[in-house]
């Protein structure tokens, strides 16, 4: 069994936070045994070495508010980049046609 820090629970819970006033925002209806693709651009603070799949766990947890159940969600990792004053993920949800 995992143990997330104190950190990492903080970042679901404001992620969350985020997710569903977009989902809110957006008229989004958390789909029910759909496929939902997840794609994500990573910004991250420095250029040290990282490995954008290894967000993915953390985030998808933090999705489950939008995207429902993990066995139906198709992440993507589009891009990554740097962005020292404001490091981020950027994601877009949408069902799979």
């Amino acid at each position: 069994m995992n143990v997330l820090t104190k950190k990492a629970q903080e970042w679901i819970e404001d992620a969350q936070v985020i997710a569903i006033d977009a989902m809110n925002r957006s008229g989004w209806v958390r789909p029910e045994k759909i496929k939902v693709v997840v794609e994500y651009v990573v910004y991250w603070p420095d250029r040290r070495k990282r490995d954008p799949s290894n967000l993915e766990k953390l985030m998808l947890d933090a999705l489950r508010v939008v995207t429902g159940d993990d066995q139906y969600v198709l992440p993507r990792a589009m891009d990554f980049d740097y962005d020292k004053s404001n490091p981020r993920v950027e994601v877009c949800v949408y069902r799979k046609e």
